[in-house]
This record gives structure tokens, C-alpha cells and sequence, in this order.
């Protein structure tokens, strides 16, 4: 609708009277003005929106008002409101008929969806199986395909949109297809392996033996069809016990990678010795079946209570299935289940029953992390691999061998999920140079937990954030794919999981699974927020430095704080620039370290300086140079505790300099044993604020 010379002139007035382009030197008053300048777009777009809508004047005038006051936050959330609010009442307005949606369909064209559409809800996948949704998800759709495609006359438009009802149906469709498949081929383990039970119990008699291969066989002799997430659940509860029973039997030992680590246990479980044709035993890999972690044998995370781990190995393999059937992009988690299991058969001691998750073996994978050892040892290093070499090189084989889209996938389910440990050695690439995400104890963390694990959200810690792939925003393809996820049907899945764990492993429901949820659905709102401002790497950093504006914001205040985190990792990329043109991270270092910042007189406590501070707080490292502020004189207080045997003097000194006991707790360090790494991140949190921690 075309302007009238009044209205144009009303608008021009308007915005030339509060524009405030210049105005506002901090971030509150930068997020303020973005979602400002995106209300004055929009206005400028549809101008028929004020004259129509008086209220809507009033409000602009309001948040205006806010903003030349200096009351930023509220001027943006009032203003994030208002655009809102104004997008509602375009998509409300009716509008004038689009030619394109007028346009007559191809009859051919809709003849071959027609036949697509009928193979695919005609199958016998959507009576099979589902993950929580997918049959009346095949009720819905086809309900929403009939006047698309069945009914004249028909436009082009309306066969678009059935080919993207389409394409989302197939992605569910091959989905269920996995999953049947899996149940295939447990179905067939439970009798293979009952039937060896069965054999061995002919000659030695036992009743548990017997009672447990009876229990899988009449769990096999269930149709796939009718099986649920808790028959799945007890497949895999037999199944190991069946593989503890065996090798029990046949003198078979089993491997903990956490040998000699604090207690902790992460068992690989093996049902005999393999051989080649020669009779020459094949490597450990090929005889391992599945990984079993109880919970009462995990030791503490920072930022993560100890127990809490089992179940939210559990919940990562749910939410990777909701996800790949979601986006319809291959996430490929490792399947977990949550098991009761006896735990002197796993090697716990004092025995007793345990729950534990148990995941199944990746055969055929190695991590970044292992290949990188082995590609620097290829050429000739003998001795201790540094951490920096080994990333450097894991980058390498991420940015050679496996694709961009591979890359950005695994990062969107990791962010999601809120992964607070993905280093180079949680991931196993698997032949076909596909990424394979493992070890998800650490996910859908706490706000304490993001809080305490922030650092290890972002690089250099965050394996994926580092990539060459992770420097690009999300593909179009990806983004629209982030942005059609339907976030409460996501959280829908994820609470009946834990609904269900609560039923049946209740003992495994610790470190508040409740508020992780929520976080993550936090997280999937910003994804969506910022899917198409930020690139990857950046919305890393945003959950590494930003994460109280993301997660720590009330629901009014959400838009504001999303829009704050933008805007700082937008600010962030230009003092990184102005950074790289005045001279190398090493310059850089050097002047920091001059200035007395993370250091206690020659001891160095700044190897964080590069990895985290230059790529994660570029402002604040122009801000030191720039106003070449010095570093605060620090004295170690009087009555600190005495220096243990085990810890240099310098290092306690500087780490009763920094805060001590009380510092170190509210930054979430007292996991750590190791004073000098405390002193590390102490001394970067002061670097960072100007503030002793």
C-alpha cells in the first residue's frame, strides 16, 4: 500500500527526531540501539503501521524515552516488545494477493508427489515404531497434504509446500527406519546369546542363568512393532548381563580406560578373546561389545555434581535422536541406555546394585585427539606431545578430512545440548570421516555449571569452535533448518526421557536435570536468535563470555539479552581486527606481561592469554593496551594458611594474593588440585575485570 505524501512526511519526521545513531557508549546502550534500528527497518518497510496503530507510537515514544534516560535495559525490552509486536501485526494484516501464489501447479509435478507422499505414509515404518511423536506426526501431515494436493484447482505455491511437508516426513520416516533396524538386530543378540546361556547351563545347572535367558528370549519373541523405549531400555539391560554372565564363564576379563584414576570406572566389556585366521589375537577394539560408567564410581566435574553423569550420557543420546529426526541432518550420537547392573561384576567395590549408562561400542573410530598422537609420532616426536601441538594437529585432520556441514551439524547438537566438555578426545571419526559424538556426562549443565565450566564452553577448550568451519555462519540450509526446529516438541521428548528415568532409575536423577532442560531450550532459543548474525566460533564465545545475558536473563528480558550478546561478539570481531593490524598475539603477550597482568613477579600465569583471552575478551586486551593500565599490586595476606609440602611457595603466595579458598570457590576451581592451574584462571578472571575474583 502506497504512502500518502502525510504519512511519509509523519514517518521521516519521526525517525529523523529519535534517531540516536552515535548515541550510547556501552553495551546496554549498543543492544538498545540494534533492536532499535531493527524496529525503524521494519517501520520503514511496512509504513502503514503507525498510522494505523496510534498505541504503537505511543510505545516507540516510550522506549525512547527509556533510552534518553539511560535506563537501557528496559528501553530494550520494551523496544524488543514493540518489534514483537509489529511483526505479529504484519503477518495479521491481510495482504494483497501474490501472483506467485496464484500461480497454476504443474500437473505432473503434483502426480509425482502425490505417488511420494503415498509411499511414504502407505509404509510400514509409521505402525512400527516412533520416538514420541512420529505416528501423530503422519496424522498431522497428511491432514495438512490433503487440500495441498488433492483437491482443485492447485498452484505452484501449494505443491512447494507439500514438497517440504514431504521432505520432513521422509526425514522421520528414515529415521524410524534406523531405530527399527537397531531393534532388529538386538532382537537377534538376545537369542544368540540366550541360547549360548542356555547351552552352558545344560552342563552347570543355575537358576539365575536360566530365568535370564528365558527373560531375553521372551523379550525377542516380541514383534519390533510393539516395542517401547522401556522394552529398549530392558534389551539392553539383558544384553549386558548376558556378556557379564559369558565371559564370567569363560574366564574373560574386562578393560577400565580409568584404571588407576581416582575410582573412577569406565568399563569396556568384552565377551571373549578374538582371533584372525591365523589364530593371532585381534587388537582390544574387536572384542569390546559396550561401555558401561556406573554412576556411583564417577568422580566430581567442576560445575557438575558427582552421579550426575549416567543420566545425562542417557539424556544426550535422546536428545541426538530427537535432533536428527528433527533437522533431518545425520548427528549419529552413541546410543546410551540407563541400566541397573551388579556392581561386582563391572568391578565396583563392595558390589551391590548400581545404575549405570551403557553405551554401545563405536568399532572402527578413533578420536582427534589419538590420531593426532599418532600422526605426530609418525614423523619422529619421542617424549611428552605438548597440549597446543596436539590441538594444532587435531585441528588439522578436522579441517582436512571431515566436511563443513559435518562440522556445523555436531556443533549445533553440541551447543544445544549445552556440551561443557568437548574436547579433542570426545568425538571418534569413524572411516568414512564422519564425526561421532561420545562422553556426554557433561551436558545440560546448571547455570552454576555453565557458570563453573564456562571457559571449557568456548575455544580453545570447545574442539569444534576452532574449526575452519566454525569461522562461517551456519549454511543457509542449516540455519533454516535451526530456525523450523520446533523447540517444544523437542523439550516434550526430552521430559518424558526423564520422566521416565525418574520411574525407573530414580537414584540416577541428580544435579538438577530440570534446569538443564531449561537451559538448553534457552540455548535453543538463541540459536535460532542468532543463527543467521553470528558465526559458529562466535556463538561459542557467546556461551563462554555472554552466558548470563543468555541463560541468566528473566523471560521479559530475553530479547535484550540475546540482542547484548550479539552485539558484544559483534564488537568482539572488531577489536580482534584492530588487534591483528598493530602487531602478532605474541606483541601482544609480551606488553601484558609488562604491564604486570597474570604474573607473580617472574612466574608466568599467562599461557591462558593466547588461548583464551585474545580470542575470547579482544576488547579488554585494547582496552590494557590502549590505556597501558598496569596490572594491581597484590601482597599475600597475613594469616593464609601454611603452604602445603607438595606446592611451591610462589604459587601458594599468588594464589592467597588472588582470593584464596573463597575466589577459587566462586569461580568453581575447588575441584581442581592443581594450585598453579588455579592460579591461572584466577589470574585471567582479574586480567579480564580489573577485579580480584
Amino acid at each position: 500500500m502506497a504512502l500518502s505524501s502525510k504519512q511519509q512526511q509523519f514517518l521521516d519526521n519521526y525517525v529523523r527526531k529519535h534517531s540516536i545513531k552515535g548515541k550510547g557508549k556501552t553495551k546496554r546502550a549498543s543492544a538498545f540501539s540494534l533492536v532499535r534500528q531493527q524496529t525503524v527497518e521494519l517501520l520503514k518497510a511496512q509504513p502503514w503501521l503507525l498510522p494505523e496503530n496510534p498505541a504503537f507510537r505511543t510505545r516507540l515514544d516510550d522506549a525512547d524515552a527509556l533510552g534518553e534516560q539511560l535506563k537501557f535495559d528496559r528501553a530494550s525490552v520494551a523496544m524488543g516488545q514493540l518489534l514483537a509486536d509489529l511483526k505479529q501485526a504484519v503477518q495479521n494484516r491481510p495482504q494483497a494477493p501474490d501472483p506467485k501464489k496464484t500461480q497454476a501447479g504443474d500437473p505432473a509435478r503434483r502426480l509425482q508427489l502425490r505417488n511420494q507422499r503415498d509411499a511414504i505414509v502407505n509404509a510400514n515404518d509409521w505402525t512400527a515404531l516412533s520416538t514420541g511423536g512420529s505416528g501423530g506426526d503422519l496424522k498431522i501431515m497428511r491432514a495438512r497434504l490433503t487440500p495441498l494436493l488433492d483437491r482443485d484447482p492447485f498452484t505452484a505455491a501449494q505443491l512447494e509446500e507439500a514438497r517440504t511437508v514431504i521432505d520432513e516426513l521422509t526425514v522421520k520416516r528414515d529415521f524410524l527406519r534406523q531405530r527399527k533396524a537397531e531393534i532388529d538386530k538386538r532382537i537377534l543378540q538376545l537369542n544368540k546369546y540366550a541360547l549360548q546361556l542356555q547351552t552352558a547351563n545344560q552342563a552347570y545347572p543355575n537358576v539365575a542363568v536360566q530365568q535370564l535367558a528365558q527373560k531375553a528370549q521372551t523379550l525377542a519373541g516380541k514383534a519390533a512393532a510393539t516395542w517401547t523405549r522401556a522394552d529398549e531400555n530392558e534389551a539392553t539391560s539383558l544384553y549386558l548381563d548376558m556378556m557379564l554372565a559369558l565371559s564370567e564363564r569363560d574366564n574373560v576379563d574386562h578393560k577400565n580406560f580409568k584404571e588407576g584414576q581416582g575410582g573412577e570406572i569406565v568399563l569396556a566389556v568384552r565377551r571373549k578373546y578374538k582371533t584372525d585366521n591365523n589364530q593371532q589375537p585381534l587388537p582390544d577394539e574387536a572384542n569390546f561389545k559396550m561401555v558401561v560408567k556406573p554412576m556411583t564410581a564417577e568422580i566430581p566435574v567442576d560445575g557438575f555434581k558427582a552421579g550426575g553423569g549416567a543420566s545425562r550420557e542417557m539424556m544426550g543420546s535422546v536428545m541426538g535422536d530427537k535432533l536428527q529426526e528433527m533437522l533431518g541432518i545425520d548427528l549419529n550420537v552413541a546410543k546410551t541406555r540407563l541400566v541397573k547392573v551388579d556392581g561386582a561384576q563391572i568391578g565396583l567395590q563392595g558390589g551391590g546394585q548400581t545404575t549405570a549408562s551403557v553405551q554401545a561400542f563405536v568399532k572402527g573410530g578413533i578420536s582427534p585427539m589419538d590420531q593426532a598422537d599418532q600422526n605426530i609420532r609418525a614423523r619422529g616426536v619421542t617424549g611428552k606431545i605438548w597440549t597446543a601441538d596436539a590441538a594444532k594437529e587435531a585441528l588439522s585432520i578436522l579441517n582436512t578430512n571431515v566436511s563443513d556441514d559435518e562440522i556445523q551439524g555436531k556443533a549445533v547438537f553440541d551447543l544445544i545440548a549445552l556440551h561443557a566438555d568437548r574436547h579433542m578426545g570426545n568425538f571418534l571419526l569413524d572411516a568414512n570421516n564422519k564425526l561421532v559424538p561420545i562422553d556426554h556426562g557433561n551436558i545440560l549443565p546448571t547455570r552454576e555449571g555453565l557458570r563453573g565450566r564456562r571457559s571449557e564452553m568456548g575455544p580453545p577448550h570447545a574442539i569444534l569452535a576452532a574449526t575452519d568451519a566454525a569461522q562461517e555462519k551456519l549454511s543457509p540450509e542449516m540455519a533454516d533448518r535451526v530456525e523450523r526446529l520446533n523447540i517444544d516438541e523437542l523439550m516434550a521428548g526430552m521430559k518424558t526421557a526423564h520422566e521416565e528415568m525418574r520411574r525407573v532409575t530414580p537414584d540416577a536423577d541428580v544435579g538438577d536435570l530440570d534446569e538443564g532442560l531449561a537451559n538448553a531450550r534457552r540455548s535453543a532459543e538463541f540459536m535460532k536468535f542468532a543463527a543467521r548474525q553470528l558465526t559458529v566460533a562466535q556463538v561459542y564465545a557467546c556461551y563462554s563470555k555472554n552466558f548470563e545475558d543468555i541463560f541468566c536473563t528473566e523471560e521479559d528480558d530475553k530479547l535484550a539479552g540475546f540482542t547484548r550478546a550479539v552485539v558484544s561478539q559483534t564488537d568482539d570481531t572488531t577489536a580482534r581486527d584492530t588487534l591483528k593490524q598493530r602487531g602478532s598475539d605474541e606483541e601482544h603477550r609480551k606488553t601484558v606481561w609488562d604491564l604486570g597482568w597474570m604474573r607473580w613477579g617472574s612466574n608466568n600465569y599467562n599461557p591462558l592469554f593466547v588461548s583464551t583471552m585474545l580470542p575470547n575478551y579482544p576488547e579488554r586486551v585494547l582496552e590494557i593496551l590502549d590505556k597501558q593500565l598496569a596490572a594491581p599490586a597484590l601482597k599475600a595476606p597475613p594469616g593464609m594458611a601454611p603452604c602445603p609440602n607438595d606446592v611451591k611457595v610462589d604459587h601458594w603466595n599468588f594464589y592467597w594474593a588472588l582470593g584464596g579458598d573463597a575466589a577459587a570457590k566462586r569461580l568453581g576451581l575447588l575441584g581442581e588440585d592443581n594450585i598453579g592451574n588455579r592460579n591461572q584462571v584466577m589470574a585471567l578472571r582479574l586480567a579480564v575485570t580489573g577485579k580480584l575474583p
